[in-house]
């Protein structure tokens, strides 16, 4: 090797670490796949997290789950469930009801206040209401009848079936109440 007189220029001192700016600028397509990679790494262990949380929802669903189970089999439960279809089927009837709203309107305004109307049935071919009742005496069960006799329009005539006298002091009765004609038509 030949040793020249002329210095070609000072060398430059190496750095014995890595400059990060001139990595990223000579790998500059790297970084948004590392982006990527890291988005992805952390999604992943974030989905473990959220699974973790979910079962613990799951666990907490079910246990309420079978608390509620456990009170809906109640007698108390069962009781208010019975209730709460007869009082639907109830409504279905009164829905599907073949008794012009003008007639039955004009039925429940000629009750008295202290009529209980058991139960009541039309038959649309005799135009006869018939129905059972009860009343806390026998005042009140006269002030009915004259109430259908003399203040209803839409009865012709009214029948008292039979009436007694309960344990409890009040009265049950049965009546026949014959419907005027233009009511059901």
């Amino acid at each position: 090797m030949a040793f020249s007189p002329i210095p070609y220029g000072r060398k430059q001192p190496q750095d014995r670490g890595a400059n990060i700016k001139i990595i990223l600028k000579e790998h500059a397509y790297l970084v948004p796949i590392i982006l990527v990679f890291a988005f992805l790494v952390v999604v992943y262990l974030g989905s473990f997290a959220w699974r973790k949380q979910l079962e613990r929802q799951n666990l907490d669903i079910q246990t309420q789950k079978e608390t509620i189970l456990a009170l809906s089999n109640t007698p108390s439960t069962r009781t208010v469930r019975s209730f709460a279809r007869r009082v639907q089927n109830l409504e279905k009837i009164i829905d599907n009801r073949k008794l012009p709203s003008v007639l039955f309107s004009e039925f429940e305004n000629s009750i008295h206040n202290n009529t209980l109307v058991r139960r009541f049935t039309l038959n649309a071919n005799t135009s006869v209401l018939t129905l059972d009742g009860a009343v806390p005496n026998f005042e009140i069960l006269g002030q009915q009848f004259v109430i259908w006799n003399e203040r209803s329009d839409f009865v012709a005539t009214v029948e008292l079936k039979n009436f007694a006298k309960t344990s409890e002091g009040q009265i049950d009765f049965s009546a026949d109440i014959t419907i005027k004609d233009g009511y059901l038509k």
